[in-house]
């Protein structure tokens, strides 16, 4: 082999590695520099997208903002901060009026402290039972014939919903009692002005009738007819108070 050709092959060789060299030196480092900063443009791009769902949602809910006030503002009358009672009777008036009822009292009584218990009002205490004597001897439990059919199981209660800001210690039932004078389809039309008013009334109850008629007063003729009987009822329900939150106390 001649020197022409040795130089040659060293000259490829030597362009080869300058090539090579020059392509992790410089080539490989941008290439991966590109890569990086095309994965970092594309998280960009995502969390750009997360921010825009996000301030869309935001920009939506500001323009219900009217309404939503306008909710919560029924939703304050409906439950206020405060007992306000003086209000409520004067709810009860108009509502009266309108059927042409006559109020005879509006008898509220301390309120009552929420406890989660399935009931939409406080559930009464239960009635105290007599100590059974030492001698008594318990009826035995009747054995069901053969052939007989096993009752049904009862359905099942469902679930209790309870809020962890709603507490006993902000959520109180107030119970009223409500007498009034007049025909019993007036009544209760009257009860249901007041389930439907702004305030928010649960009925528990509603008893009452007829009354008999006034007997003829001393020395009335013996044939005169007696007074046109009437109607009383009295409707037992309650009313709510959600207190505000207490302030954060600044440090």
């Amino acid at each position: 082999m001649d020197k022409n050709k040795l130089l040659m092959i060293l000259i490829g060789a030597g362009t080869v590695a300058i090539l090579v060299g020059g392509f992790f030196l410089g080539v490989q480092p941008s290439l991966q520099a590109a890569a990086a900063a095309d994965a970092a443009r594309q998280a960009a791009f995502a969390t750009n997208q997360v921010n825009q769902a996000a301030l869309d949602a935001l920009e939506s809910q500001n323009k219900k903002i009217g309404e939503l006030t306008g909710e919560l503002e029924t939703l304050r009358l409906s439950v206020p901060s405060e007992q306000n009672m003086a209000s409520f009777i004067d709810a009860v008036d108009a509502a009266a009026a309108a059927e042409g009822l006559v109020v005879q009292d509006v008898t509220p009584a301390d309120a009552t402290a929420y406890a989660p218990q399935g009931a939409s009002a406080p559930a009464p205490q239960p009635s105290a039972t007599a100590t059974p004597s030492p001698s008594a001897t318990p009826t035995p439990t009747p054995t069901p014939a053969p052939g007989a059919a096993a009752s049904p199981a009862g359905a099942q209660a469902p679930a209790v919903h309870t809020d962890p800001s709603i507490s006993a210690a902000n959520f109180l039932a107030i119970p009223v009692k409500i007498g009034v004078g007049g025909p019993l389809a007036h009544t209760i039309a009257f009860v249901h002005r007041l389930q439907t008013g702004s305030r928010l009334f649960l009925v528990s109850g509603l008893d009452g009738g007829v009354d008999g008629g006034a007997k003829p007063a001393a020395g009335a003729s013996a044939t005169a007819a007696p007074a046109a009987p009437t109607e009383t009822y009295s409707i037992s329900g309650y009313v709510y108070v959600l207190a505000k939150a207490a302030a954060p106390a600044s440090k």
